[in-house]
């Protein structure tokens, strides 16, 4: 087992991003949904209800 230290792995982290140059932003990285399971896209829509029902802006997904 390997034992890392945190900073440093996000340093590297943040140094591999520089190198490929500007990243996706998260909304490009999201699939499209299209072999969700019911469960999932269900569970999608709960978490979508509570975040508005809380007065939140719900997390983008595909369902």
């Amino acid at each position: 087992m390997q034992t890392l230290d945190f900073h440093a792995f996000i340093a590297d982290i943040e140094a591999r991003k520089a190198m490929l140059g500007g990243a996706l932003p998260a909304s490009r990285l999201r699939n499209g949904g299209g072999v969700r399971t019911p469960e999932k896209r269900a569970a999608l829509e709960r978490a979508a209800r509570r975040a508005r029902a809380a007065g939140l802006k719900p997390v983008p997904a595909s369902f």
